[in-house]
């Protein structure tokens, strides 16, 4: 006979987990400020945000400026304006400044923002999404087959080192898989209750997937195989005529839901899908696109090396190949599971850059299929050993799960570590003002540090690369300074045919700077989550 978690007993394991997953993702989460722009898609969701709360937060006609998150970003904004709208402008610091940046599109990245408030709250608002989607992992292994599954799984997902990273930014792959994870949910719920209803809701956080960022389109694929086996699963269990009117009423409900909000309030969702489908297979990173350090490898062999061999959490992920084996024993509910994954790899395969970031939906499901392999082995234990107390086989299985997920939490608690403490900028900027010469110029790359300019001519490049050691004397360039990772990364690809020819031109222009100048100073420290940034300053005699 099956034993079977308590009520209670599983609500509070899957607290316990929720929490660990919550101070994970908010240890760190002021990193950085005031300073921002390291990731663009965090300058340029505020920056829309702000440009939402001018246009009107509920105005259908300005949706068109930007993605759902920049939506849920505004409201953020929303406590601000309306105290400000109360007291009076003057009264709310935070709100001045937000009208000082509110035009702010491209600021030069180092460079402080003026309401960093903004960004710590943002941040807070991604990690609860991050934690957030432990909770629905949870209930998605809980429906697959038990509640065992579902925390294993949330738990995982809670000692993510990746996933755990880019809940401290405010960008939207994060909350985009909180919304995948809710809508692959009620497909499941349609599946298992033949629900015609669940799939039209189900919808409405797809969509909201979708429109989170446009990167998240490749969820269309694995979201469409999904809701196909479902249905299908319909068709062979309904009688046909029954069948085809509900899935006609089912049709025709999506179509006036899509008319009236065109109607009410001019936004055409369909033209905008088609929008951001057009910006994928355009985009440089997709379909032979190029890139400065993209991997030649194919996806697989990229994947492999990077989740199964380099990265923390490959001790998680490498349970999850027998974990496909385990899925497909469920039948119909593992191999829609599986629908997800499989399409999902399938459509990134075509991508020729990749981050690590969008990867995150098709690893939240591998997780999955790690916990299911986990409670297979759990099973087969307990069978094969009845006489072995049931709670002594339980610890060895918590045991277990926390040896495979602990290289992943260690990683993760040293980046944190890491975004609590003064970064290196600020060393470089107490440096140059005590020892550079008032009124000397300097070439500051846009990744290196911010210096202040109250005594210097200070020009902010994209990088010192960009010019070469003759050109920067002519114009009378006295310092540069320079990040030293990025030059390093220029070198480095001298040997790669693949960089190109204006690539190749940085890279000649660094290994001048390395070879002709002789740094001054050289810094290393931490830097975002990067423990060893360095900076490096050359004089130009």
């Amino acid at each position: 006979m099956k034993q079977r978690l308590s009520f209670k007993t599983e609500y509070v394991w899957l607290a316990a987990i929720v929490v660990l997953a919550l101070y994970l993702r908010l240890w760190g989460i002021g990193f950085d400020l005031p300073y921002v722009g390291y990731i663009s898609d965090e300058t340029r969701t505020v920056d829309h945000s702000l440009q939402i709360m001018r246009a009107g937060l509920l105005d259908g006609a300005a949706w068109g400026i930007g993605t759902l998150y920049f939506y849920v970003q505004a409201a953020v904004n929303v406590p601000i304006f309306w105290l400000a709208g109360i007291t009076g402008p003057d009264a709310v610091p935070t709100f001045v400044e937000l009208q000082t940046a509110h035009n702010i599109t491209a600021p030069n990245i180092g460079m402080p923002y003026p309401a960093p408030q903004i960004y710590y709250w943002g941040r807070v608002l991604v990690a609860v999404f991050g934690s957030a989607s432990v909770v629905v992992l949870y209930l998605i292994g809980r429906t697959l087959k038990s509640a065992r599954v579902g925390l294993a799984a949330a738990f995982f997902l809670a000692a993510f080192a990746l996933h755990i990273e880019f809940s401290h930014y405010l960008i939207r792959t994060v909350p985009a898989l909180f919304l995948l994870l809710l809508a692959f949910y009620v497909i499941l719920q349609a599946y298992n209750r033949h629900s015609w209803w669940l799939y039209l809701f189900s919808l409405l956080p797809a969509f909201a997937a979708i429109y989170a960022k446009q990167n998240s389109l490749i969820i269309l694929c694995p979201l469409a195989a999904g809701v196909a086996m479902s249905l299908w699963h319909e068709f062979q269990t309904r009688e046909r005529r029954q069948f085809a009117l509900t899935a006609a009423t089912a049709v025709g409900v999506a179509l006036a839901l899509f008319v009236a909000v065109w109607v009410l309030t001019g936004f055409n969702i369909l033209q905008y899908v088609q929008s951001l489908v057009n910006r994928v297979l355009y985009h440089p990173f997709v379909y032979g696109g190029t890139w400065l350090g993209a991997s030649g490898e194919n996806t697989a062999q990229w994947m492999a090396r990077q989740f199964f061999v380099e990265r923390p959490e490959k001790y998680m992920l490498l349970l999850s190949l027998p974990g496909v084996l385990a899925a497909l024993a469920l039948r119909g509910r593992g191999a829609l599971l599986l629908s997800v994954v499989v399409p999902y790899l399938v459509v990134f395969s075509f991508f020729t850059v990749r981050w690590l970031h969008w990867l995150l939906p098709v690893m939240a499901m591998m997780l999955l299929l790690s916990a299911l392999f986990l409670d297979w082995l759990f099973e087969t234990a307990r069978n094969a050993l009845p006489t072995v107390d049931a709670r002594l086989l339980g610890a060895l299985h918590i045991g277990l799960l926390l040896a495979v997920a602990w290289p992943s939490i260690s990683f993760a608690a040293a980046q944190n570590s890491v975004a609590v403490r003064p970064d290196v900028r600020n060393l470089v900027d107490g440096w140059v003002q005590q020892n550079l010469p008032p009124g000397a110029t300097l070439v500051v790359d846009e990744y290196g540090p911010y210096i202040t300019a109250d005594n210097f001519n200070v020009i902010y490049v994209n990088s010192i690369t960009d010019k070469d050691v003759q050109t920067y004397r002519t114009e009378g360039v006295d310092y540069l300074v320079g990040n030293g990772l990025k030059l390093i990364t220029f070198l480095n690809a001298l040997s790669d045919p693949r960089t190109g020819d204006v690539a190749n031109e940085q890279t000649a222009r660094a290994y001048q700077m390395m070879t002709e100048l002789t740094p001054i100073h050289e810094f290393k420290g931490p830097f975002i989550f990067t423990p060893d940034m360095q900076v490096i300053i050359f004089q130009i005699e």
